[in-house]
């Protein structure tokens, strides 16, 4: 039993030397207090600097300040002191181009042998503000102080930006009469001033106004175009909905659809859509009216044909079906050739400047086929990129490059590195090789990744409670 409680003791003993040793210090720092630091007064040097000066307490910031900037050798003569002040902490401060320091809290005290050659100019510069320069005050008499005062200024932007917004949208920009895209767009990197802004849409009358550009803003424009005289509007709505609707022969997107800006009088309309039969006629738009129009389209019997749905990047590209030209794909939308066969066809896009695009693809009867072509500038190549799951973000040549599917343009011939990633899933790495002129398919299926066993839990604390449980035990044993 002695021998238990023994040990018992030696544990706390152990355990305890921390708080025993910060006792001690509590005990040994009491007689030191304030003993053997204060001296007694009559033992001080006596201070060089006049009386009126030491006896002034200065703020600790011009203490450190004129420990920094003493940078003149003081030989022979008193020392006096420029205090130079700013609006702004962090200034470089420069004495006739000479660097002195840098100001904390507003203020850097330079000390100053009057002696010396009198400096002339005080200069105090910033990132991000602008410069600010002072003629200095005359050295002040030794032991003295003298003053002066810069403020520097925020550098103020050098450009401005115009975001332009337009009822319709779509709109014609120009600035001072040049073009700068459609609405809605933000015109950046313009000089600070005034310019004529012009907003203007096939159909609408001209919106112009001046707007002034300030720099570091953007002034924000909305221009309400009002609609020509001259001009009426054709309403296009279909059964079943979506029908591609084809105005004088040319594409204008899937109904329901309000086209503006038509001449008055008569005007060819064509409804398809896949497993319906074609409906055409003529519709007379008015001077300054909305005509409306709904159809409904008639199934039929046995379809034999289908369309192809063609779609580019960039626009503007010609499209041909099996060697026969059918147009150019329109900016912001898609061309549609209708009345094509059943089976397998092969579409050709080109564009000059670009290589040619080509892929085969089966229409069935009553379908429309989808075909979106990525044309390479010419001597380059691009890499198509799917992956199952789709939705797997795209790192190309170790650069984000968006989700699946995603293509990757206008690229030189080369090897490339790809990785996939996807929550839940192995990341994917591997290479595609890109040829001039070509797209390179590139399907990736991912592996899901396995769940990671959570580790054991440490036997170490029921081991110790075990031992703790054996010690009580023995001492209850050992007192019955």
């Amino acid at each position: 039993m002695k021998r238990i409680l023994s040990g018992l003791i030696l544990a706390l003993l152990l355990l305890c030397p921390a708080a025993l040793a910060e006792t001690g210090n509590e005990t040994q720092a009491i007689p030191t207090t304030n003993v053997t630091t204060v001296a007694p007064t009559t033992t001080a040097e006596p201070t060089k600097i006049p009386t009126t000066v030491a006896t002034t307490p200065e703020p600790t910031a011009v203490t450190q300040a004129m420990t920094t900037a003493v940078t003149q050798a003081i030989v022979g003569g008193g020392t006096s002191w420029f205090d130079v002040y700013t609006n702004v902490d962090g200034a470089a401060i420069y004495f006739d181009g000479t660097y002195k320091g840098t100001t904390a809290q507003g203020i850097l005290t330079v000390a100053w042998a009057t002696t010396g050659t009198p400096p002339q100019t005080v200069t105090a510069t910033k990132s991000g503000y602008s410069t600010a320069h002072e003629s200095l005050p005359a050295v002040p008499a030794a032991g003295h102080h003298a003053s002066v005062y810069l403020t520097l200024n925020p550098d103020t932007p050098q450009t401005g930006s115009l975001g332009l917004t337009s009822t319709p949208g779509g709109a014609n920009i120009r600035i001072n009469g040049v073009y700068y895209g459609t609405t809605p767009h933000t015109v950046s990197d313009l000089t600070p001033g005034t310019y004529q802004v012009s907003i203007d849409s096939p159909g609408y009358g001209t919106w112009t106004a001046p707007e002034d550009v300030v720099g570091g803003k953007i002034t924000y424009v909305d221009a309400v175009l009002t609609a020509n005289q001259q001009y009426g509007t054709l309403s296009i709505s279909s059964v079943p909905t979506g029908a591609y609707i084809t105005l004088d022969g040319v594409y204008k997107g899937p109904a329901p659809a309000t086209i503006g800006g038509l001449t008055p009088g008569s005007h060819v309309v064509e409804l398809n859509a896949p497993g319906y039969d074609e409906w055409s006629g003529r519709v007379t738009v008015y001077l300054g009216q909305v005509t409306s129009i709904s159809e409904t389209l008639t199934p039929s019997a046995q379809p034999s044909t289908g369309a192809i749905s063609v779609g580019s990047t960039p626009a503007s590209a010609s499209v041909s079906v099996d060697g026969v030209y059918y147009g150019q794909t329109p900016q912001g939308n898609r061309l549609l050739v209708n009345s094509i066969a059943a089976g397998q066809h092969t579409v050709t896009v080109t564009l000059g400047g670009y290589g040619d695009y080509s892929k085969t693809v089966t229409v069935d009867a009553g379908q429309t086929a989808t075909v979106d072509a990525v044309l390479n500038a010419a001597g380059s190549g691009s890499v198509a990129i799917t992956s199952t799951p789709a939705g797997a973000t795209v790192y190309f040549n170790n650069q984000p490059y968006g989700l699946t599917p995603v293509t990757v343009p206008d690229l030189g011939p080369g090897t490339f590195p790809v990785r996939l990633t996807y929550a839940g899933y192995q990341d994917w790495t591997g290479t595609a090789q890109v040829n001039a002129g070509a797209t390179t398919p590139l399907s990736v299926q991912l592996v899901q990744a396995t769940p990671t066993p959570e580790a054991a839990a440490s036997p170490l604390l029921p081991a110790l409670a075990l031992i703790i449980g054996g010690v009580f035990v023995a001492l209850r044993v050992r007192r019955e």
